[in-house]
């Protein structure tokens, strides 16, 4: 499997909700395919039941149960879904307001860092207790606060994880990876991603072949691959987000030219820029629209899940 060629996926949320939650308890499941595909959301996929493949980047991993995910937004991912007796699995898809807004500990420092891991007894019951508690509540207008609370406590108990380490991270400098990701949010907070490779392994305080190497192990695309993903998610932003002109996003991202940056986006996204905002705007993209159990605003979920 690969990440050849992606789809994007436009995900609409109606009614201002912030999140799409939804559980998948699947007899005598069939398996399936889902081609590799992006979206400017975090997505959140816990595998309680599952077997198959999971491809991020490129790289292939294999499912087994109580495998969860996190995928950061603009990372091309794609499943080979194994036929079983029983398929268990549950989607949680949110806005990236959300996440920063409810102040979960550890999303800042993991907010752009994929996750894939096989999550030991007993934290994979208290997982799927949250994710239980999550479904049951959302259904019901009278529980939207015991909602918003499970989902805090979920959204706390996965940021705070911390994978199975890969072969040769035994030798990793200690801090660098908190060095590194100062460096990021730097860039993030100041929206600047113009950082040369060498320059950000001078700040983390190692060689540019180290720094190249370690990144790739933890992110699963070089540092320069991640400052294109970077500006091109602002770009897809601006493009959403107005009439502005295309040679103007591509300088306010970065860019050297209209050009050049529609030529990355091309490869990216399989269109130019121009097309992406036609087609976002009409029906020609696999738009994914999930309707509420109830209306939640932006100000409401802060102010409920902080009570």
């Amino acid at each position: 499997m690969r990440d050849d060629n992606p789809i994007y996926e436009n995900i609409i949320l109606s009614d201002h909700r912030l999140f799409y939650l939804q559980k998948y308890v699947l007899p005598d499941y069939a398996g399936e395919v889902i081609p590799s595909h992006f979206h400017f959301m975090p997505e959140i996929m816990w595998f309680r039941q599952a077997g198959g493949n999971f491809t991020i980047n490129g790289d292939c991993y294999p499912l087994k149960d109580n495998t969860l995910v996190y995928i950061p937004p603009l990372i091309p991912h794609e499943l080979q879904l194994d036929a079983a007796a029983l398929h268990y699995r549950y989607l949680l898809q949110l806005e990236d307001d959300l996440l920063t807004g409810l102040a979960v500990t550890g999303y800042p420092q993991k907010q752009s860092i994929p996750l894939l891991m096989v999550v030991p007894e007993p934290l994979a019951g208290r997982l799927e207790t949250l994710f239980a508690w999550c479904d049951g509540y959302q259904q019901f207008p009278a529980q939207q606060v015991l909602f918003r609370k499970a989902l805090s406590l979920l959204l706390e108990e996965i940021f705070l994880l911390t994978p199975q380490r890969h072969d040769g991270w035994q030798s990793e400098r200690p801090g660098f990876m908190h060095d590194l990701l100062q460096v990021l949010q730097q860039m993030e907070r100041e929206n600047r991603f113009e950082l040369g490779t060498l320059e950000a392994a001078q700040r983390c305080g190692v060689s540019k072949s180290y720094f190249s190497r370690r990144f790739k192990a933890h992110f699963g695309m070089t540092f320069k691959e991640y400052l294109l993903v970077s500006k091109l998610k602002s770009a897809v932003g601006l493009l959403l987000a107005g009439e502005r002109k295309i040679a103007d996003i591509a300088e306010a991202t970065g860019f050297t030219d209209s050009a050049y940056f529609t030529l990355k986006f091309r490869t990216l996204m399989g269109c130019t820029p121009t097309e992406f905002r036609l087609q976002a705007a009409s029906d020609r993209w696999g738009k994914a629209v999930y309707p509420p159990h109830a209306p939640v605003t932006a100000n409401d979920f802060f102010i409920s899940a902080n009570e």
